[in-house]
């Protein structure tokens, strides 16, 4: 999507930056597994500005990174501040209020990464690891098993498949519950919640793996107190998850359906049926190749999931409303048509909130996550996010629809009055 200008103009400020801070840095020594010294680094690892699974395996390869406790001081300080925990899981990992699972999710959930704590847990070495490849829209998942020197690196999702689905996708829960999550009642604390949270927090700056997280305030860790994440000016841990990970799988939906050849012409029909009708699309998102149960239904495993389902409740909507709300964005960047017939406030509003909210990633949205992110939760309900629109853009997708006629089994109607 074009960006305004005063958009253009920080991401360019902000690439500068990062482009002046790296340059300062020496690029380290490369030193390989194989090496006989390998693992007795003589200093801490450079600290990543973004993480990816190529940085850290390069980093372990270059025997910067050797045990989990080296890959969590690689890790960027901001990225401690976007996490959340589990007391109970049904990963690979052991969890409980005493030894928590970790979860970060960074200021985007592109990138995902899980930490075991419990020292009795035989996985508490391994490392696992998600990311979205904006290439294929793909989620990718490895591991890094620690446990073994030098440490082993996962080659593929192989072994992920069985819960994750095939492609994998993230698992959490669908708002307000998350099964295992501290805060998993509408992001309150219970009372075992609160006690272990007022533990965790006396024990840092030497609270094991869990020392670099930022939590909040001691004082405000009551039970139904809400679980809050200062580094965000709406910083509900678990909620936040929710609605990063939505912009997140809908960004990966929406460059896995632009490359079916059929999405063209499919993407109107699932406008006039989704955003302009508030009905089901679900067999038109088939159409284009994704699956409900696998694609969608982000809070169970699979085998846990729903036939025919395409539900996942982000906090104000559906995961399919979002998935149409970034075809929606994508069409109105695509089609200047379009563009012209809507109107330029409503539409500059239209895009703001979308990018702040959809389409911002990295350094830009933590950004806006500190200091400008706070945009109250009705105003990303589909109803009131491009209802504006509706007027002038409901009449074109209604005129698109009718030049491409049925799709499918299913005849395509003019749109309500």
């Amino acid at each position: 999507m074009a960006l305004p200008k005063w958009h253009r103009l920080v991401g360019t400020l902000a690439f500068a930056w990062t482009w002046l801070a790296l340059a300062a840095c020496e690029a380290p020594e490369t030193r390989r597994a194989s090496d006989p010294d390998f693992g007795a680094a003589t200093q801490p690892p450079t600290p990543a500005r973004f993480p990816s699974i190529e940085a850290i395996y390069a980093a372990v390869n270059d025997g910067q990174v050797t045990s989990v406790d080296a890959l969590i001081d690689y890790l960027p300080a901001s990225f401690f501040g976007h996490f959340t925990l589990m007391h109970e899981s049904q990963s690979q990992h052991g969890a409980s209020h005493e030894h928590p699972r970790l979860l970060l999710f960074g200021s985007d959930a592109r990138f995902l990464m899980a930490i075991g704590t419990d020292p009795s847990d035989p996985n508490v070495d391994v490392v696992e690891i998600a990311q979205l490849d904006r290439e294929t829209g793909l989620w990718r998942y490895r591991d890094v098993d620690f446990g073994q020197q030098p440490p082993r690196l996962g080659r593929d999702d192989a072994t992920c498949r069985g819960c994750h689905g095939t492609p994998p996708r993230p698992i959490w829960g669908s708002f307000p519950r998350w099964s295992g999550a501290f805060g998993d009642g509408a992001n309150l604390f219970d009372d075992a919640d609160t006690k272990a949270i007022l533990r965790i927090i006396s024990e840092q700056p030497d609270g094991g793996r869990l020392h670099r997280l930022r939590f909040q305030d001691p004082t405000t860790v009551v039970r139904e107190g809400h679980f809050i994440l200062p580094a965000r000016v709406d910083g509900r841990a678990n909620v936040a998850f929710n609605l990063d990970l939505s912009a997140a799988v809908a960004d990966s939906l929406l460059r896995r359906a632009k490359q079916h050849p059929e999405y063209p012409r499919i993407r109107w029909a699932l406008l006039q049926r989704r955003v302009c009708d508030y009905e089901s699309a679900n067999d038109l998102i088939a159409q284009l190749g994704l699956d409900g149960p696998n694609d969608f239904q982000l809070g169970e495993r699979i085998g846990d999931t729903e036939p025919g389902s395409y539900r996942w409740n982000t906090g104000t909507t559906g995961l399919d409303r979002v998935f149409a709300l970034a075809v929606l964005a994508d069409t109105i960047d695509e089609d200047a048509m379009l563009r012209a017939r809507l109107d330029p406030e409503r539409l500059a509003e239209f895009e703001r909130v979308h990018w702040l909210w959809f389409e911002s990633t990295g350094a830009q949205r933590e950004q806006w996550q500190m200091y400008e992110f706070h945009i109250n939760l009705d105003s990303l309900i589909p109803e009131t996010y491009y209802v504006s629109l509706s007027d002038g853009l409901c009449d074109y997708v209604a005129d698109k629809v009718g030049e491409r006629g049925a799709i499918g089994s299913a005849q395509l109607r003019p749109v309500r009055p």
